[in-house]
């Protein structure tokens, strides 16, 4: 979707999220729309998964069955009971659970394997440097004192 384009590099917003507990909660979920950035982009992000969510564990179907509910005037506690059979605390609960299970900081970590890989060989690179810068100094000290 648009979002995905906007949101550009951060595609880890949702699982620094997770591993961090600073999910928002979904009943105030549709206030961070209006947020800052972070907040849009967290948001859209905890939608999509909680839509994905709903969707692989209670049938394709289950978010249309919601939707027609919510179209009945129903509140969204109402329209989740009669259309996956739990309050909108025991979803957020068992997709809470879903998440983490599913996001660790092993799969965190593997996901920005290039950054860390990166980071490291510059490390490395650096320290050969000044090691290489080191060695030099010490070959013009010892040759000059050999003068």
């Amino acid at each position: 979707g648009i979002a995905e384009i906007i949101v550009g590099e951060r595609k880890n917003l949702l699982e620094q999220a997770v591993l961090s507990k600073q999910l928002i909660p979904l009943g105030s979920l549709d206030a961070s729309f209006s947020g800052d950035e972070h907040s849009l982009v967290l948001a859209y992000e905890q939608s999509q998964s909680v839509i994905g969510y709903i969707s692989a564990e209670y049938g394709p179907d289950a978010v249309v069955r919601i939707l027609k509910h919510l179209r009945k005037d129903c509140d969204i506690n109402c329209a989740l009971r009669n259309g996956i059979g739990l309050s909108l605390f025991e979803l957020e609960q068992k997709w809470h659970a879903f998440l983490e299970r599913k996001v660790t900081w092993f799969t965190y970590l593997s996901a920005s394997l290039y950054q860390i890989l990166f980071i490291f060989a510059a490390i490395v690179l650096t320290a050969g440097f000044i090691r290489m810068m080191v060695m030099k100094r010490r070959y013009k000290d010892e040759e000059e004192d050999g003068s």
